[in-house]
């Protein structure tokens, strides 16, 4: 086969046909229905309002798990303020305060696992996504950027029915400003922890390396948070 390749470029009809496509070809000169111009045949603003749609589908037909989730949190909240109730916190020493670092850190760990699910969630959805990708279906950013921001809001209303649960039940500070802080707080961890679960699920793409790599990383961040190791002042 390839003998006969290397005659064929040696004939005359060869040599011709390498002269011709060796000069590039001129697009203007096309008429515009004749080539494809863009990479995607839809216009970016409609790939972005299906994926749009689509995501919004995906969270109403997976709604159990979201309010499964919200229930756990719930639940969960309801166990932390009955465990630190204040009636029997005091505030006098040092000792009384790693009771509220205890607090902090259980609401901080808990809400970390509360991400966990997006472990399952993202690697079922990624052999659709890397197929209709690779076929240029739409591009990657198209479908995360719906993924994270109709997530917002569940996470909102997460973070504050556990703020508002825990928080005065336990005996933080009174003032409205510490309260807002602190759901804060939860409501960047919760998003710290989904989007480290879902880039491990990214990045792993089977359910037991990505069980392995998520349980690593909630143990580096514990580790490397400054609770469990603190820093000791000399």
């Amino acid at each position: 086969m390839s003998e006969f390749a290397n005659k064929f470029k040696r004939f005359h009809v060869g040599v011709r046909l390498e002269q011709e496509l060796s000069v590039p070809f001129d697009k203007s000169s096309a008429h515009k229905a004749a080539l494809v111009y863009s990479k995607n045949s839809v216009p970016t603003g409609d790939i972005f309002k299906a994926c749009w749609d689509k995501e919004w589908l995906l969270i109403k037909r997976n709604s159990f798990v979201y309010i499964f989730k919200t229930a756990q949190i719930c639940i969960i909240a309801i166990i932390a303020a009955t465990v630190f109730l204040r009636t029997e916190m005091k505030r006098d020493t040092e000792d009384d305060a790693a009771l509220y670092v205890g607090a902090i850190l259980f609401a901080m760990i808990m809400n970390m696992f509360n991400g966990f699910a997006e472990l399952a969630l993202t690697i079922q959805r990624l052999p659709v996504f890397y197929k209709q990708r690779d076929h240029l279906f739409h591009p990657a950013w198209t479908y995360t950027v719906p993924n994270f921001l109709l997530r917002l809001p569940i996470s909102m209303f997460e973070s504050l029915a556990w703020m508002v649960v825990t928080y005065y039940t336990i005996g933080f500070a009174p003032e409205a400003s510490r309260f807002f802080k602190q759901f804060l707080l939860v409501f960047l961890i919760q998003q710290m922890a989904a989007g480290m679960f879902r880039f491990i699920a990214g990045t792993c793409r089977t359910m037991i390396i990505a069980n392995t790599g998520g349980a690593l990383m909630l143990l580096v961040v514990f580790l490397l948070g400054g609770f469990i190791l603190p820093k000791r002042e000399y």
